[in-house]
């Protein structure tokens, strides 16, 4: 797909994408498939990042030999509440300079993520960027999650945009093919300490610096 001109909306992922908060969710992922009997590659923990586990927990574990359900898994799962509310968190370099000049011109930004949406309003406001934003699409906001289309297509609904007008970004394979799936056009970012095979989006960038849309 051609990059769009003309862009009207721009929707963001935000674990790992905005911020890096991807790098504290990765250990805790790490540590319950070692409780599984798993030692995962960055490339197994980046097939479950930002997807809500039906599918890629399943496969992740049978590449092993081993049956393991979402829910199995996820029981496990300690509350990542800290990463949002008091850790350091690292904002994406030239983030705010591209949301900045898209701003200006009038083209509408929203935040699309498997997390709760309390966490990440917490999360943008402390790191002061909640103001680029017109609205936040969190877990709670669709019944179906990445990679299914669903959330940005919730996000494309409450900007009133078309997806051929707009862009993704996102920094996981799960994200990246909900975008895709959505219709738009899809970078895949390398922008943060987590690097996952983002090889399917239509543009892969390791930085937002310089970016214009």
């Amino acid at each position: 797909m051609d990059r769009p001109t003309g862009v009207e909306c721009a929707l963001f992922d935000f674990d790992g994408t905005l911020a890096d908060t991807e790098a504290y969710n990765m250990r805790i992922l790490a540590s319950i498939c070692r409780k599984f009997g798993v030692e995962p590659t960055i490339s197994e923990l980046g097939s479950i990042a930002s997807s809500s586990g039906e599918e890629t927990v399943p496969a992740l574990f049978a590449g092993h030999g081993r049956e393991v359900s979402a829910e199995e898994f996820f029981s496990d799962w300690s509350d990542n509440k800290d990463v949002y509310y008091e850790l350091p968190l690292k904002i994406a370099p030239g983030v705010e300079g591209l949301l900045g000049r898209i701003r200006t011109r009038g083209v509408r930004t929203c935040v699309v993520s498997t997390t709760e949406a309390d966490r990440l309003e917490a999360a943008l406001g402390r790191t002061g960027m909640r103001g680029y934003f017109d609205d936040v699409v969190g877990w709670e906001a669709t019944e179906r999650h990445k990679p299914d289309p669903d959330p940005y297509l919730e996000g494309l609904r409450r900007m009133g945009a078309d997806a051929f007008r707009s862009v993704v970004f996102e920094d996981s394979p799960a994200g990246v093919r909900a975008g895709k799936a959505a219709g738009a056009y899809v970078f895949g970012c390398h922008c943060l300490s987590t690097k996952f095979d983002v090889s399917a989006a239509d543009e892969v960038i390791d930085t937002f610096e310089g970016l214009e849309l």
